[in-house]
Parts: structure tokens; C-alpha cells; sequence
């Protein structure tokens, strides 16, 4: 699907007719997630440790952007006996669809995996998680 998409980052990015917000990978950089909220959840940590997972504790984050058109990342996490932190297997849910440089959707999979990586390359850890549920 062929979408055009607003140039640069001035302002909000524009919403879809679908509801999806549709950025190039490289401008998801340069969204401020202001909004950072995590809480705990007792039964998730319980299906992840019956998948085999050494989860300890786990929950979830979900960031939020500010301005008119709100981007939102969601995703499932959990904590080992150590105390270190992964993203849950599983898709990390998002209002954003990723395009290629002619503007074609990447798909809900590929951002998935997309916005994998890049939260595997930001501290969500002690910003959001560890400070909330410090023993």
C-alpha cells in the first residue's frame, strides 16, 4: 500500500484513514515518547514461566507521544532471578506503520520486529521499569 507521508517531524505525523501512523524507521528516532507508564502483572509472569522463561516478575510498558496524532509502543516484559530485564516474546504492539523510502508498508509483522530491535537499543529498563518496581 502506497501512503503518502508528511515530510520531516514538524508537528504530529499525520493518521491514516486505517489508523495507523505511517513514519520511515529512520524518524522514529526522532520521536519524544513523553509518556512512559509499566506495571507489574503476577499472572503474566505465571504463563511465562510455564513457557519455560525464567520470569520472575513481568509486565508491561506502553510510551506515548504527545501532540494531535498519538504514536503508542506496547510491549510485554519480564525479569530473570538477576534481575535483568527482556522484552517477552511476542509482538510489540504499535499505532505505527513502518514504510520504505517510496512510502510501501513494511507490515504489522515487520514493524513488530522493526521496533524490536530499536527498543533492544533504548534504556527502557531503569527509566520505566526498574525505578517503578525497585525492592
Amino acid at each position: 500500500m502506497n501512503m503518502q507521508i508528511a515530510s520531516g517531524l514538524a508537528g504530529s505525523p499525520p493518521l491514516s484513514f486505517d489508523g495507523y501512523v505511517r513514519l520511515p524507521f529512520e524518524a522514529l528516532a526522532g520521536l519524544e515518547f513523553g509518556r512512559k507508564v509499566a506495571w507489574e502483572d503476577a499472572d503474566l509472569a505465571g504463563e511465562l514461566q510455564a513457557e519455560g522463561l525464567p520470569a520472575v516478575r513481568a509486565g508491561y510498558c506502553e510510551w506515548e507521544t504527545a501532540g494531535t496524532t498519538v504514536v503508542t509502543i506496547g510491549w510485554t516484559w519480564f525479569a530473570g532471578a538477576r534481575g535483568s530485564f527482556f522484552i517477552a516474546p511476542g509482538c510489540v504492539n504499535s499505532n505505527l506503520m513502518l514504510v520504505t523510502p517510496k512510502n510501501f508498508d513494511l507490515g504489522a509483522s515487520r514493524t513488530s520486529e522493526l521496533l524490536r530491535a530499536w527498543l533492544s537499543g533504548v534504556k527502557w529498563q531503569p527509566e520505566v521499569v526498574q525505578k517503578e518496581f525497585a525492592a
